[in-house]
């Protein structure tokens, strides 16, 4: 990523120790009117006329006590209208608690003085939408921690939240292969690296010092076809990927390790997978470790892989007798573990697929079942599209127009949040970020 200019105390002090006449480029000493206490960073992105936005930033420790200023040098050499937004953040959330907009002349070398008015804005919930940068379309999210945050979603766009500042990520030509994908899925793994799955029989990793690889496709002896990568989950070099076709004409998983250093493509219909008749599309994969992983699709097709080449079919049935099967359902999102009674699914069943279901597993008579009623036994409201969570006893489910908190028993729908046609979650620490088709980036703390 490009390196950005620095801002802090220490630039308005080596300025002012010296004289600002003595500094050779423009220098801009912002006042900080009403900086909230609580402020534990201070961002600023900022930028001469039409030119790109630069980003930089300040813990509030290092702000001179008592009247807070940052320092800032834009661009060398260069006459024009400075407009410098800054924005004060808390605990590494990208919720900002100030915010506050000036414009400055600059055209003269040496010391020029502003003053931003910071005004108070809501800290939880809130739409982390503040700053100017470009917020991903169709967004998916993938968290570790408040400052770890990877935002995807069409034209190639990555955006990364650091804590402190949020920051475009722009894949080299040679990576993105004469394409912009649509990035379908995000997800890190236990060695510091992002994999990101799209359109266009695209898989990208970048590794933990940010160096991005375009990852080789093989189709074996599989008819090539264009395919739409769904999923990912990445453990230890290895990653495991679901993927379909227009029109969910086949499923397909992907598997790439280092010893290949490509990802070996697999129709599910065909050897070794070998699961005659439920060659549908493929939504969604996730694992609880590399022998143990669920894959899901339309037509209620629940895939279970245990390891070598063990793939079996998990029925999906109506309710909890285990009795009929439940049809037209698109499994959509999954949430592994060890514990076969723990995992849980969300999706959406009707031949419109448009009513939103919980899949949760039913120990004695052994199937998953579908149930569209939430714990006030309310139907679902539309689909559910995406689940997240740190432990499965405490999940958060999105849907086009509610969320759910989802623990031991049945799911309880959040109050207060508006339809934005929420899409993708991630659960950190004290949270969770919800991400919307348009973009949207809406963060709640939850109380244990």
């Amino acid at each position: 990523m490009p390196k950005h200019v620095g801002i802090g105390s220490a630039v308005l002090g080596l300025c002012l120790a010296v004289g600002s006449g003595s500094c050779g480029e423009h220098v801009v000493v912002v006042d900080l009117v009403n900086l909230a206490a609580e402020a534990t960073t201070v961002s600023a992105y900022y930028r001469i006329d039409a030119d790109s936005y630069r980003a930089s930033t300040v813990p509030s420790g290092q702000l001179p006590a008592g009247s807070p200023a940052i320092g800032i040098r834009p661009p060398a050499s260069r006459d024009g209208t400075l407009n410098i937004q800054v924005l004060a953040y808390k605990s590494n959330v990208p919720c900002a608690i100030n915010k506050g907009v000036t414009d400055v002349g600059v055209g003269a070398s040496g010391k020029i003085s502003a003053t931003t008015v910071l005004d108070p804005v809501a800290y939880s919930p809130c739409s982390a939408n503040d700053a100017p940068v470009r917020y991903p379309a169709d967004a998916k999210v993938w968290a570790s921690a408040p400052n770890n945050v990877w935002i995807v979603g069409k034209d190639a766009a990555i955006l990364r939240w650091d804590g402190s500042l949020f920051r475009e990520f722009t894949l080299p030509a040679s990576v993105l292969g004469g394409k912009r994908p649509t990035w379908k899925a995000v997800r890190g793994d236990n060695q510091g690296s992002v994999w990101l799955v799209g359109d266009g029989d695209s898989v990208v990793r970048i590794d933990a010092s940010g160096n991005p690889t375009r990852l080789p496709i093989d189709f074996g002896a599989t008819a090539q076809v264009p395919l739409l990568f769904t999923g990912v989950y990445a453990e230890s070099g290895t990653a495991y990927l679901s993927g379909t076709t227009d029109g969910d004409t086949n499923g397909y998983i992907g598997i790439y390790t280092p010893a290949t250093g490509k990802v070996s493509i697999n129709q599910v219909d065909k050897a070794p997978i070998n699961l005659m008749g439920k060659s549908y599309g493929l939504y969604a994969v996730d694992c609880s470790s590399l022998a143990d992983c669920y894959y899901g699709g339309p037509e209620s097709v629940i895939i279970h892989y245990t390891g070598g080449t063990m793939y079996k079919i998990e029925p999906l049935k109506s309710d909890k007798s285990c009795g009929s099967d439940q049809a037209f359902v698109n499994v959509s999102a999954i949430y592994a573990t060890p514990t076969l009674a723990t995992v849980r699914m969300v999706g959406t069943s009707g031949s419109g697929a448009s009513k939103g279901v919980f899949i949760s597993y039913e120990n004695t008579a052994r199937c998953f079942f579908a149930k569209d009623q939430d714990a006030s036994a309310a139907f679902t409201v539309g689909a559910l599209v995406n689940l997240g969570g740190r432990r499965p006893d405490d999940l958060i489910v999105v849907g086009t127009d509610a969320m759910y908190r989802w623990r031991t028993g049945d799911p309880v729908r959040i109050i207060g949040v508006e339809p934005g046609g929420w899409q993708s979650v991630a659960v950190v620490p004290g949270g969770f970020f919800a991400l919307s088709q348009t973009g949207r980036i809406f963060y709640a703390d939850v109380a244990p």
